[in-house]
């Protein structure tokens, strides 16, 4: 896949496809939630084929992103989403295998990220 920061919004009344203000950071194989009204794209891998850590949070309201705090570890691929209030990533991986330093880079861990506290 190739990264993008394209934003789309679909009106359910009319069908027609809207144009938003793009990603701060055009990513691939990332995670995006949906949480108090706001839309978090998380991880994945930038326009340069890295693997970031970073996440940005969208508000409709005002039509921008802003870039939240990053995760530990970078991670692609992953898995996202919300419950009781909090963002939850599960898993991933740190790069793809074929260029990978170690045997594995399959992650088994999980992120719990508090959008209110922002910890």
């Amino acid at each position: 896949m190739i990264p993008t920061g394209t934003t789309y919004v679909l009106d359910l009344d009319t069908k027609e496809w809207e144009s938003k203000r793009n990603m701060i950071c055009a990513r691939a194989h990332h995670g995006v939630v949906t949480i108090r009204g706001r839309i978090y794209a998380i991880g994945g891998r930038d326009s340069r084929g890295r693997v970031v850590s970073s996440m940005e949070v969208y508000t409709p309201e005002i039509d921008a992103w802003e870039m939240e705090r990053p995760m530990p570890m970078p991670r692609m691929g992953l898995g996202a989403v919300t419950y009781m209030g909090f963002i939850w990533v599960l898993g991933g991986l740190t790069s793809f295998p074929e260029n990978s330093d170690s045997d594995s880079p399959v992650l088994d861990s999980v992120l719990c990220y508090d959008p209110v506290s922002k910890m």
